[in-house]
């Protein structure tokens, strides 16, 4: 008998269900057709076409084929019934879009004629009578829709590329504008990736751009007292012929080094030329319509209702402009009603009912009004400046241009404002300037694709270097370069560019004032200018091009964009005006690089080792905004978790687990006590809350913990009993005094290394005092030294550096304790109970901290205490002997751990 057995169920021929589905279609695509008569097959062709008719009828021919005809129709049919996918469905995912199903023009062009005939087929749905009236209601809204939108944003305003991010982004309100937070796509890897490797895009357009014009010397005074002295000079030489950058730190009128307020930038305005001063643009702008068919459809008092909505919203905006000025001359713009266009600059309505005008024209800012100062005098004084002033006399009148956070903005102008006292100088807050940071090693690429135009032969050297994609790092930090570029919409899409020779990157570029120069720029008429075809007049322009695909070639009609670039950070900062935003951002996002929103950009601070303002800037006005809002939305989601699922903070003694307290990291009492609530207090038993008791500090424990705390500091600075009252509170010490104090108490140590710890400490506030008065007399009440905080850098060493995970990582909020002798020879990790935490020293806390994907290890950015970090610098001075290296170790906890692992200090300001 054999051994063989056929299958009683034989396998199918096809394997794969790819294979099924190709012959399934194949099979559907086959015409069946009828077989020709075998006479006519086996005749030749000349036989066959002495057979053919004389005249053929038309009606027998379709009858003998109709069975073709038909078999065709079936197989059209079939075909189109067996694909599984639409038209839209073979798109990849991020090219889909919500309407494509059912609107064919959500599609790309070459699946557009296919989505079409799907379409044909789909059933038509009728309207319903609700339908119908949200469609009117829509139309509606649509005839107003300038109104509508304006009147979203009462209390946010929308930056010019709004409706971009919306469709992109998850938009946050802060700050009074309504802001990208993060993309809606995962993107924390690749924009790093793209940071180390690409290029990065972020809209900065909410930065507040406030200028200062008048005297050279008057504005040097200004700056000089609102200014970090022992930082970098604004008024030297370097910075003020306007070819660089310069960054600063902004403290209160006369009130450094106690009122600090934040990170600002200055750019001065160059001096203009002659050539320059003759060839001045006039104020008004002529506006040209387009011509024939690019012309746009006529409407009947839109105009004038945009521009009555305009200045409703700048003297609802708060703009602040100081003094009044008379503009230079009494231009009329016919499109605004006999309005000059100066009054549309900014139009702020005081009490007296006047608008306050500012031009940044320079020939309009120096002509100064004596009697208008920013001293707010009643009595009017001579009146001299009626007369214009010759231009002879502009060679000391400047603009200054500060980029600051609109976080502080506020505080700026009070500071300004109070150093200009008696001053005549006029001060402006613009809304007409958007910006754009461009980070990474393929920033200069993405500008040299979409910048065009004739720059000039002074700039050709720069242009060359801009297209040929030189790296950020071969120009000078702060170098600022002034360009005329043309509309990016006429070159659009932009082109790549070809590869460099090795001379070309071997130029050394220096900053130079003519490359800065760039005098409509500082032209706020100019800035003002929308531009001149909208971009369906463009996109026309291109249809009608002879040979499809060709670029457009630029006319005399084509608008001219004054634009800075600032070579800043990694990278490059566009400045340009803000009615342009919209159509730079298009260009150069299809040149490559990636979206950045706020929480990206905090993180490419983090990656590269700096401070986010105001994220890491604890005991400022701005950084208690945030550290709340997040606080609150932290304790909101932890108290909807289920008791089981959360963590118990009360059982690891934390008072507020998710806002730090400042006050108790300076070794004073809690500034604010909130209770952690654990289970629902009706289930709780009496062994469960006696349980609990010993576990959680009460609080006269508290009390007492932080006045044997406030003692030890007293002794180091006898102004800490002003810590006491609640007026005072936790204040950050930031720039180059940090590092001068601190060296000064390391030689202090070195030179009496048998001296005491607390002896030493007791000398601090002495020794501050007298370089706070070498430097400058204080115009306030200094703050108490034992309340101040110095901004470091935690470096995890032991087994935080292992790897990433809950265990290895270092988080926000972590709490860093002191080290003292008696833990030098203990674990660099080690596990404490809740009693064992209570005896460790808190100096401060951890506002940034994770797994560093450019270290390969957990670091964070913080604060601690003044005193406490003195402290440690002394121990490590004594017990090195006098030695010049410090190595600061200390101990930092998860909020949500018991565990302590180690780290060392250092500060920013070294």
């Amino acid at each position: 008998m054999s051994n063989f057995q056929p299958n009683k169920r034989p396998a199918s021929q096809t394997g794969s269900g790819a294979a099924r589905k190709k012959s399934k279609i194949q099979h559907a695509r086959q015409i069946t057709v009828e077989p020709p008569a075998a006479q006519l097959a086996r005749a030749s062709t000349v036989q066959a076409q002495a057979k053919l008719p004389e005249f053929l009828d038309v009606e027998k021919f379709l009858n003998s084929r109709a069975f073709e005809i038909s078999a065709m129709e079936r197989a059209m049919k079939t075909a189109r019934e067996a694909g599984c996918q639409r038209a839209f469905q073979s798109l990849p995912r991020h090219l889909r879009r919500r309407a494509a199903s059912h609107f064919a023009r959500r599609l790309p062009t070459r699946l557009r004629s296919k989505a079409k005939f799907e379409m044909m087929h789909d059933k038509k749905r009728i309207p319903s009578r609700s339908v119908k009236a949200k469609l009117r209601l829509k139309a509606y809204l649509n005839e107003h829709r300038t109104e509508r939108l304006r009147n979203r944003q009462v209390e946010k305003a929308w930056l010019a590329t709004h409706v971009w991010h919306a469709k992109r982004t998850k938009m946050i309100d802060i700050w009074g504008f309504r802001l990208a937070k993060t993309p809606t796509e995962k993107c924390y890897r690749s924009t790093y990736r793209a940071a180390q490797h690409g290029s990065t895009i972020h809209d900065q357009s909410y930065m507040s751009q406030v200028t200062l014009s008048g005297n050279e010397d008057m504005l040097a005074r200004v700056l000089d007292q609102i200014c970090d002295p022992l930082g970098p000079n604004p008024c030297s030489i370097k910075f003020k012929p306007g070819h660089r950058e310069v960054n600063i730190n902004m403290y209160e009128f006369q009130s450094w080094p106690y009122g600090f307020i934040g990170p600002a930038s200055i750019i001065w305005c160059p001096v203009q030329t002659e050539a320059e001063l003759d060839c001045a643009p006039p104020l008004t702008q002529e506006i040209r319509k387009p011509v024939g068919r690019y012309r746009g459809r006529k409407k009947s008092g839109r105009g004038q209702r945009d521009f009555e909505l305009a200045r409703t919203d700048l003297a609802s905006s708060g703009a602040q402009v100081i003094p009044i000025l008379q503009p230079a001359s009494s231009s009329i713009n016919p499109l605004a009603g006999g309005v000059n266009p100066a009054v549309v600059d900014n139009i702020p309505i005081h009490a007296e009912g006047q608008a306050s005008v500012m031009t940044h024209d320079l020939t309009a800012a120096a002509q100064l009004a004596s009697s208008q100062t920013i001293s707010h005098d009643p009595q009017p004084k001579s009146s001299d400046h009626t007369e214009p002033t010759p231009l002879s006399n502009l060679a000391c009148s400047r603009t200054v241009l500060l980029q600051v956070h609109p976080a502080i903005k506020d505080q700026v102008l009070d500071a300004i404002r109070s150093a200009s006292q008696g001053l005549e100088l006029a001060l402006a807050v613009h809304e007409d300037l958007g910006s754009f940071e461009l980070t990474g090693p393929r920033s200069t690429e993405v500008l040299g694709r979409v910048l065009e135009g004739e720059f000039g032969e002074g700039k050709g050297d720069v242009m060359r270097l801009l297209r040929a994609g030189i790296a950020p790092s071969v120009f000078p930090s702060g170098m600022v370069i002034g360009l005329l570029a043309d509309d990016p919409r006429v070159h659009f899409p932009p082109r790549k560019r070809k590869p460099i020779s090795e001379d070309v990157g071997m130029k050394v570029i220096e900053p130079h004032v003519d490359l800065a120069r760039c005098q409509l720029f500082w032209n706020s008429q100019v800035r003002k200018r929308h531009p001149q075809f909208k971009k369906s007049h463009i996109d026309k322009r291109r249809e009608e091009q002879t040979i499809p695909g060709t670029r457009l070639r630029l006319t005399e009609e084509d608008d001219r964009i004054a634009i800075l670039l600032v070579r800043s950070g990694r990278g490059w900062k566009v400045l340009l005006p803000k009615n342009w935003t919209q159509a730079f951002l298009v260009s150069l996002v299809y040149a490559g690089p990636r979206l950045v929103c706020l929480d990206q950009r905090a993180q490419l601070s983090y990656e590269a080792g700096q401070r986010a303002f105001p994220n890491d800037f604890p005991g400022l006005g701005p950084y208690n905004e945030i550290a709340q809002d997040s606080g609150a939305a932290a304790r909101s989601h932890w108290e909807r978790r289920p008791p089981a699922k959360r963590v118990n903070y009360a059982k690891l003694g934390e008072e507020d687990p998710f806002v730090a307290d400042w006050m108790v990291a300076c070794g004073q009492a809690p500034s604010v006590k909130t209770e952690v609530k654990t289970t629902n207090p009706k289930r709780k038993n009496k062994k469960k809350v006696e349980r609990e008791n010993h576990l959680i500090p009460t609080a006269a424990e508290v009390t007492s913990m932080s006045k044997d705390v406030a003692t030890n500091s007293v002794t180091a600075d006898p102004s800490a009993s002003l810590a006491s009252s609640a007026e005072q509170g936790a204040w950050l010490l930031s720039g180059p005094v940090v590092g001068v104090l601190i060296d000064s108490i390391r030689q202090l140590a070195t030179k009496h290394p048998n001296q005491p710890v607390e002896g030493l400490v007791s000398m601090l506030l002495p020794l501050f005092e007298g370089i706070v008065k070498e430097v400058r007399v204080p115009g306030t009440r200094p703050k108490p030294l034992s309340l101040a905080l110095v901004s470091v850098r935690l470096k995890a060493c032991g087994g935080g550096q292992r790897g990433g995970g809950v265990s290895g990582t270092m988080s926000d909020l972590a709490r860093i304790y002191s080290r003292i002798e008696q833990d030098q020879d203990e674990a660099s990790d080690k596990v404490l109970t809740v009693n064992e935490l209570k005896n460790r020293k808190l100096i401060g806390f951890i506002t940034t901290g994770k797994y560093s994907m450019r270290l390969g290890y957990s670091h964070g950015i913080g604060a601690v205490s003044l005193i406490e970090f003195a402290k440690m610098q002394i121990r490590q001075i004594v017990k090195l002997k006098g030695g010049n290296s410090c190595v600061n170790s200390v101990w930092y906890r998860n909020v949500h751990e018991q565990q302590l692992r180690m780290g060392n200090l250092t500060w920013f300001d070294k």
